[in-house]
């Protein structure tokens, strides 16, 4: 998939990043759940199991938002949380690692950023980012920076001005990713009657 830079309107192909809803909640655990050790530092900060359990169970899909790419089998292969505090927005993202260099993290990344941006923030707090060396080459594919915070782990996104038909690119993007998704949730409900019919007439 083509870097943001590259072109102004470089989402219409690639993966979509659908905004997802309480109805997700399981589907996030299982995500976090087929993530190494290492990315789970990368993403968290640590890898314990329970401290996950809590964190996804606290989500307010309501007051933050949280994007989702699926594969054709509808598993959740990659996740961004974009949340906001007192001190600003706060990102963490994941992509397991058979959807990696796919633009599933392009995608999240990018619409995540469209959102900040829409609610004029200047930048993003990522947890590890100094550590994240695939995420810190992601942000520069995109058209944003690092600011590096001396020797801390943690980081900021600095972000670059909101485009001109931010609000529409947004609206259109959420569309065509709930297309993207019920098309393939069509797609593998196809496939799955025709296993079944197959094995029913195999069978006899």
């Amino acid at each position: 998939m083509p870097d943001v830079g590259a072109g102004r309107f470089g989402w219409w192909w690639g993966p979509s990043a659908l905004r997802l809803s309480e109805h997700f909640r399981p589907a996030l655990r299982a995500h976090f759940g087929r993530l190494s050790a290492a990315d789970l530092y990368l993403r968290f900060g640590h890898s314990q199991a329970e401290i996950l359990d809590a964190y996804v169970e606290g989500i307010d899909f309501q007051k933050s938002m949280v994007l989702g790419v699926f594969d054709d089998d509808l598993e959740l292969i990659g996740a961004a949380h974009l949340s906001q505090d007192q001190a600003g927005f706060e990102l963490g993202l994941s992509v397991l690692l058979h959807g990696r260099r796919k633009g599933v993290g392009a995608a999240l990344l990018r619409r995540a950023m469209q959102q900040a941006r829409l609610a004029k923030a200047g930048s993003i707090r990522v947890h590890c980012l100094s550590e994240n060396h695939d995420l810190m080459r992601l942000v520069r594919r995109v058209g944003a920076r690092v600011v590096a915070h001396g020797s801390e782990s943690d980081g900021t996104i600095a972000l670059p001005p909101s485009a001109p038909l931010g609000g529409w690119v947004e609206m259109v993007e959420e569309q065509m990713a709930v297309a993207s998704f019920t098309a393939k949730a069509e797609l593998l409900m196809a496939r799955r009657m025709i296993q079944q019919l197959s094995g029913a007439v195999g069978g006899q």
